[in-house]
């Protein structure tokens, strides 16, 4: 029963989150719920459903409240097929909150985690570095929450780092995100929510 009433309460709470994100650019968002998602070890792709008449495209984002969670690739009516952030082809531009450094973040699909590539050594980047959507590369708004940096390790064999992002949210721990169908703030995201 304890457990009933737990998984009540953070769905409440997420909900309570998601309509205080919306409230902020109502007509630039809109609810979508979670109906599938994959069960590949390579792929991590969500099936979603909105209202239909929702402007929702391909090209748009899906976000929960916690930061980015995918890409919209298709729609058919009232339904979309998202690729997670975490996808082995997903891709997103990311900057380092603490230093500004800018660089791509890659899925790794099964791991469930990002890896920067081809970042220098010398890079002042660290453990607990919070990284959000840079703005470039004309796809996302700045400032969304991406991910946190779990390990930096230089690499034997170049002079690169292999770092590793845990995402910031977890497609599989809710049903309900928002899609991002038209401009919004780059202060959507408040910093002192990213520490």
């Amino acid at each position: 029963m304890n457990a009933i009433v737990s998984s009540l309460e953070r769905r409440i709470e997420n909900l309570r989150s998601l309509l205080e994100l919306q409230e902020s650019s109502p007509n630039g968002m809109h609810a979508v719920t979670v109906i599938a998602d994959s069960d590949s070890p390579y792929d991590r792709w969500l099936r979603i459903q909105f209202n239909q008449g929702a402007p929702i495209k391909p090209g748009n984002y899906v976000v929960s409240a916690d930061g980015l969670v995918g890409q919209v690739i298709s729609v058919d009516n009232d339904q979309a097929f998202v690729r997670s952030v975490s996808d082995q082809r997903a891709s997103v531009h990311v900057q380092v909150l603490r230093t500004g450094f800018r660089a791509v973040a890659f899925g790794r699909g099964y791991y469930n985690s990002l890896e920067l590539k081809f970042v220098p050594e010398e890079v002042d980047i660290k453990v607990d570095d919070v990284l959000v959507t840079s703005g470039m590369g004309g796809r996302h708004p700045y400032g969304i929450p991406v991910g946190k940096v779990i390990s930096v390790d230089a690499e034997s064999t170049s002079t690169f780092s292999r770092i590793l992002v845990k995402p910031s949210s977890d497609p599989k721990a809710h049903n309900s995100f928002i899609a991002l169908t038209g401009p919004t703030d780059d202060n959507l995201f408040f910093s002192d929510k990213l520490k």
